[in-house]
């Protein structure tokens, strides 16, 4: 169903059950996130942005999918910059500068802006917050999330079982797109992503974009998403209702002034966007 009339939860084939469950779980964890951090452990910093990013980022989906929620839910995005400031307060904040963390045998140890890189998750909040920073065109938090990316990260399957592959494509792409040659060097990027065909098609649509190729650019996307819509998006998973490196890849092809990308509504429909402006989100209070 592609009639631009119907709602996207609907054109998408969401049952109305499912997305009432859905929206009822956003309502009711929004106090638990909708206020600034803790500032008491490590472990209480990290339940929190854990929670503002699933919770957050459910809440903005459910906007993008033309679904009705409460006040302030409503305002996605509101809830958008909410994820991107919980994100950065994640990787920046200044909790990093010295917390304990739980030892692997036993007891805790203590960590650092230097040694909690190597230690912490770090690929779903990096892939959600630089996906709604560049939906909403908040291009100087885009910039600070990409400088996070290095091949000193742990390896990180995230909620969604990635592999060496996913980390070092990410770490990959930030690093050519801050201009560091050596952050990730291509021959690794190819061992590690050991043939997996999802990869090659953001590599090869990577570097169309980074070359600044129109034509190569949206056919890799557009295979992307209809790769992503074939075996990625379940009408059981809100959250596979966005492709995340396409949405990443269509708005930084947007930034970097390439020709208009068209594609199909029923392609179209996996990228993340705003339209609609909203009041600057207050920062999340670092002090």
């Amino acid at each position: 169903m592609n009639d631009r009339r119907v709602a996207p939860w609907q054109r998408l084939g969401f049952g109305p059950k499912f997305m009432e469950a859905a929206a009822r779980n956003a309502v009711a964890s929004q106090d638990l996130w909708l206020c600034d951090p803790p500032q008491s452990s490590g472990l209480e910093i990290v339940a929190w942005i854990d929670t503002s990013c699933n919770d957050g980022v459910l809440a903005f989906i459910l906007g993008s999918l033309g679904y009705s929620l409460p006040p302030p839910l409503d305002d996605r995005v509101a809830m958008g910059k909410r994820v991107v400031s919980g994100c950065l307060h994640y990787f920046y904040g200044p909790w990093r500068t010295h917390f304990l963390w739980p030892g692997r045998a036993g007891g805790y140890v203590d960590l650092d802006w230097r040694t909690s890189r190597l230690v912490l998750p770090w690929i779903e909040k990096y892939r959600l917050g630089l996906t709604l920073a560049l939906s909403l065109e908040d291009w100087p938090s885009a910039d600070r999330l990409i400088e996070w990316p290095g091949d000193d990260l742990r390896l990180d399957e995230g909620l969604d079982d990635l592999t060496p592959g996913d980390n070092a494509y990410q770490i990959w792409l930030a690093g050519r797109l801050r201009g560091d040659l050596n952050a990730m060097d291509e021959g690794k990027l190819l061992v590690r992503m050991n043939r997996r065909s999802h990869l090659k098609v953001l590599v090869i649509a990577a570097q169309a974009l980074l070359r600044d190729d129109d034509a190569a650019f949206h056919q890799a996307l557009s295979t992307g998403l209809i790769r992503h819509r074939g075996r990625t998006f379940k009408t059981s998973d809100i959250y596979s209702a966005v492709c995340i490196d396409g949405t990443v890849l269509w708005h930084l092809a947007r930034r970097r002034s390439m020709r208009p990308i068209v594609l199909p509504p029923e392609l179209e429909i996996f990228i993340a966007r705003c339209i609609r402006r909203s009041v600057v989100e207050k920062p999340i209070a670092d002090g």
